[in-house]
């Protein structure tokens, strides 16, 4: 390697650069000079929420579930759940009530209403594939956890409607669909806040739709629907199913 050059401290502490006699002879030849590049150390990739490791062939079946799920509800997927929850789901396998009620993003209607057939799904998979161990740690996401996110959110909506807008007031102001905002309210009710129902129907309506509930089930919002008025609509009937819930749970 050819040494060009050299730093050198003056007497009034000036540091200079000056050439030395092989730095000279390369100008006055004019050679071709070859620069070293120093080594780059490489970066640490950082995992985000929607990097989480899972077992990919369970997140794909698990999403076709949430699919048909919202197709049923007449429903946005991400209502059902969030692909980051889908993929804990798919990294955590729970196939019990409990362990579902852990995962972030799960909150208590969420677990009750689809906690089952989420279980049922993963249960099956895991019958012909076997689970998958990940040693990355989840402490190194970026951004809040779900379950707070989440539940930060649909408090929002509540707290906003209760100050008296109305669903498509609180939808344009937190630039979100009324669907979710409805899901959000449902959230709410169904923990036993109080509400007025009037708001979103009339009492004939609710007599109707708590009738249907009864005979077809608190299940699939899709078969009530087909037994209701079809003015009735899907945002009555989740909330309607939300205020029977919360009635259950105080009896």
């Amino acid at each position: 390697m050819v040494r060009l050059g050299y730093l050198r401290q003056t007497a009034e502490k000036f540091s200079t650069l000056e050439l030395t006699q092989e730095g000279m002879d390369v100008l006055r030849t004019r050679q071709a000079i070859t620069l070293t590049r120093p080594m780059e150390t490489p970066r640490i990739a950082e995992r985000h929420e929607g990097q989480i490791a899972c077992d990919e062939g369970l997140f794909a079946r698990l999403r076709q579930l949430r699919k048909r799920l919202a197709d049923e509800n007449n429903v946005a997927a991400y209502v059902i759940f969030s692909d980051v929850t889908l993929r804990l789901m798919a990294r955590e396998y729970p196939v019990s009530d409990a362990d579902f009620g852990r995962l972030s993003g799960v909150g208590e209607i969420k677990r009750r209403q689809y906690g089952p057939v989420f279980c049922a799904e993963i249960a099956d998979y895991v019958k012909s594939h076997p689970r998958q161990v990940f040693a990355d740690s989840l402490k190194s996401w970026k951004g809040p956890s779900p379950r707070t996110s989440t539940k930060n959110t649909a408090r929002e909506s509540w707290d906003l409607f209760q100050g008296g807008l109305s669903v498509n007031q609180v939808a344009r102001k937190r630039d979100l669909g009324p669907r979710t905002v409805v899901q959000h309210l449902a959230e709410i009710i169904a923990t036993g806040e109080r509400c007025d129902l009037r708001r979103f129907f009339s009492a004939d309506e609710q007599a109707e739709m708590e009738t249907v509930f009864a005979t077809r089930g608190m299940e699939r919002l899709a078969i009530v629907k087909e037994a209701v008025s079809p003015s009735i609509t899907y945002e009555q009937l989740q909330i309607c199913r939300a205020a029977i819930e919360a009635r259950r749970r105080t009896t």
